[in-house]
């Protein structure tokens, strides 16, 4: 049977953390981008968009592989 619980937890985990790690990146790449490096607002925004991207499917990796690992424990 389905939990819909844990499924529910699991999905507010992926939000929430996505919603922390995706401003000080997105500062960060930008601040990198335009300030140091010199680029222009579409490279920076093209920039940005892949970094999340990568950044966001690590962390949806690892919260999926340790909810999988939990529920094999059990």
């Amino acid at each position: 049977m389905i939990n819909t619980k844990n499924i529910f937890y699991e999905s507010l985990t992926i939000v929430f953390t996505g919603l922390l790690l995706a401003y000080p990146v997105s500062v960060i790449v930008i601040y990198l981008c335009i300030d140091v490096f010199k680029q222009s607002s579409f490279i920076a925004s093209t920039i940005n968009v892949i970094v999340l991207t990568i950044v966001a499917i690590i962390r949806v990796f690892l919260i999926r592989l340790y909810n999988e690992n939990k529920k094999e424990k059990l």
